[in-house]
Formats: structure tokens, C-alpha cells, sequence
């Protein structure tokens, strides 16, 4: 089915509406001003047009390989280099983003700036919400958030799924207090910087 989804339709709807969706996306965290939103639309096009020319063959060969693996039982290794292989697809993109970004980011207005703190205050209150509070009820809905991941790819996990699930996610830490913590250091260094309005250079 994966190989099938990378050559057909699906694959060119996404391609195709790839370079609006990114536009609205910056916008809801930015409030794009006149020319903003044409000027990013423009570079996530540019940025879709060598994804699929350059990318999208080794997103096949990783599928391919992976779905050889796949055919004689995925073991741990094989969840392994699964994980490692598709970071470092997702690292490549994101190396040939910085330049567009920090392009970007050097043209955001001080309005712009406080538009984002308040999304991300907003953002925050939505994730800790989510969180639940420690004990019980965090632990139901971490293993909700993983089932729910889960039957994305897989459909509907049987009863029997669900428990082996549920008993993976209790035996695993709780780090959500240090994700939030991390994610919120982030979102202010981001806002430090970007009020500093350093030069495009200190940005890649």
C-alpha cells in the first residue's frame, strides 16, 4: 500500500496542495502581512518541486527495503533502522529549508512577533490540557494519543492490541512534564531571537 501511495494520485493531491497548506500554516502563526503569503507560497513550491524530483525516488527505495524487511517479521533492528533512515530523510528536508526560513524570519515585524507569543501561549494551554495531570488520568491519555497513532497505519487494533499497548505505554517513563518544559525553552528562545532581530546569518 506505501508503495503504491508514493506513485499514485494521493501522492500529487499532497505535492500539488503542499505549497497553500505550508502558506495557511505560517499565516496562523505569523498573521502574514500583504506579499507575505505569495512570497512563502512561492518558496514552499520551490521546496515541493525538489522534494519530488530529488527525494520522492529515495522514499520509494526506503519503502521498498522496508517492506522486504517487513515480509520476514520487523524485529528491533528493523524498527531501528526504520526510525534512523527516516530521521535522516526528515533532517535533509529541513537542511534545505533553513536558507527559506531564515529569509523569512528576518523580515518578521515586531507585530508579528507578539501575534506568535500569543499563539504559542495559546499552543501551550492546548498541550498541557492534553497532558492530563499526573497519575491516572496523564496515563490513560498518553496510551489513548499512542492507540490512536497507532490505528492511523495499522486500522482498528483488537482488544487484545489495545492491552499490549497499554501495558507498554505504563511500562515506559513519563517525560511529560520535561517535553513541556523543553518545548516551552524552545518557543522562547525563538521569541528572544526574534525580537533581538539578528541578521540573516545568525539565523543559519
Amino acid at each position: 500500500l506505501a508503495l503504491a501511495l508514493a506513485a499514485c494520485s494521493v501522492a500529487r493531491v499532497a505535492y500539488n496542495n503542499a505549497p497553500p497548506a505550508i502558506a495557511w500554516i505560517v499565516d496562523d502563526w505569523f498573521d502574514l502581512q500583504e506579499g507575505q503569503k505569495d512570497w512563502v507560497k512561492d518558496r514552499a513550491a520551490k521546496l515541493v518541486a525538489w522534494h519530488r524530483e530529488r527525494e520522492l525516488p529515495d522514499y520509494e527505495r526506503f519503502l521498498q527495503a522496508l517492506a522486504v524487511r517487513a515480509s520476514r517479521g520487523i524485529a528491533a533492528e528493523d524498527a531501528r533502522w526504520a526510525y534512523e533512515r527516516g530521521r535522516a530523510l526528515y533532517r535533509r528536508t529541513i537542511e534545505r529549508m533553513i536558507p527559506d526560513m531564515a529569509d523569512f524570519l528576518v523580515q518578521v515585524s515586531p507585530a508579528q512577533v507578539a501575534h506568535l507569543e500569543r499563539q504559542f501561549d495559546k499552543d501551550n494551554e492546548k498541550a498541557f490540557a492534553e497532558s492530563g495531570a499526573a497519575g491516572p488520568e496523564r496515563l490513560a491519555k498518553r496510551t489513548k494519543r499512542f492507540v490512536d497513532r497507532l490505528e492511523d497505519w495499522t486500522g482498528s487494533l483488537d482488544k487484545a492490541q489495545r492491552a499490549k499497548v497499554a501495558a507498554r505505554v505504563a511500562a515506559m517513563p513519563d517525560v511529560t512534564e520535561e517535553w513541556l518544559a523543553d518545548r516551552q525553552k524552545r518557543q522562547n528562545e525563538l521569541l528572544r531571537l526574534l525580537k533581538a532581530r539578528p541578521s540573516r546569518e545568525a539565523w543559519i
